[in-house]
């Protein structure tokens, strides 16, 4: 009787163990089931929810691009203008020493000239006139007459100024003359533009000792343009006379440093005194 018995509950156990698996079984199916339905739903949910953030965040990133980009720009800009006004006082400094050396005691020590910066916005230049408009006029403390540095060397000069705007005349157009000096022979000439790529020099003396390579800077004669602006070199020597390809690249012509000489005022001859720096800029020398 109690063998019957044992077997019987063992048996009993057994099924009920075997039932148990099966239902837990069923029960993991349901389980894992019911996660993944409820994940199908709430994945749209939480992506639709985490739109927003994304956005934001993409936004906040896109505009400290754009602050960082305006920073940047503004801290090129500022470089540039140092740059062209290093690159003027340079070369300023250079011819200065040259004809220092020839006659020290009866050169005029020149005053620093006014600068400001303007920014190219359109090109109206055709086969028959090249000027370019710029963003600063009267307002600006721009007037006719001053001299366009590029990187590289002299644009032109400003013709028409108004209170916002100006216009610039380049080297290369019909109506352009500028007073120049050719080195290193410092024979004095006129830079006439003819609406082609390299101006010619014209009024030189009678036996000029110009030669392909020399280099053409402003000579200041007249006191408008500040002497030893750099204009480009001589690269040809034809029947019409002699080329200058002007020094630099019109196409990178994107923001000018305008530059005049101011009236000499109590200048006394001889007097060598240290320059006076542009603004911006450290004095030469100390």
């Amino acid at each position: 009787m109690n063998t019957w018995l044992e077997r019987i509950s063992f048996v009993g156990l057994v099924v009920a163990a075997l039932l148990l698996l099966a239902v837990g079984q069923r029960g993991l199916h349901l389980v894992d089931r019911t996660t993944q339905q409820a994940r199908d739903v709430l994945t749209p949910v939480a992506s639709l929810v985490a739109e927003p953030t994304r956005v934001v965040r993409n936004a906040v990133g896109w505009l400290g691009d754009q602050f960082a980009l305006a920073e940047e720009n503004r801290r090129l800009r500022t470089e540039l203008e140092r740059l062209l006004d290093w690159q003027a006082e340079a070369t300023r400094l250079q011819v200065e020493n040259a004809a220092l050396r020839d006659v020290l005691h009866a050169q005029r020590q020149r005053p620093a000239p006014i600068a400001s910066t303007a920014r190219v916005v359109a090109d109206s230049r055709s086969p028959f006139v090249h000027t370019r408009l710029l963003d600063a006029g009267r307002r600006d403390g721009v007037q006719a007459g001053m001299a366009a540095l590029g990187l590289g060397g002299v644009a032109g000069r400003i013709v028409d100024v108004g209170e916002h705007s100006s216009r610039l005349l380049l080297l290369t157009d019909f109506n352009s003359r500028v007073p120049v000096l050719v080195l290193p022979s410092r024979d004095p000439a006129i830079l006439i533009g003819d609406n082609g790529p390299n101006p010619r020099l014209d009024f030189l003396p009678l036996n000029p000792r110009v030669q392909v390579g020399d280099r053409v800077v402003t000579s200041g004669i007249g006191g408008v343009l500040p002497v030893g602006l750099p204009i480009g070199e001589v690269v040809a020597i034809t029947e019409e006379g002699f080329r200058v390809r002007p020094a630099l690249d019109w196409r990178e012509l994107e923001y000018v440093r305008l530059v005049r000489m101011p009236p000499p005022g109590d200048l006394i001859a001889g007097d060598l005194r240290q320059p006076r720096p542009l603004p911006g800029m450290p004095a030469l020398g100390r």
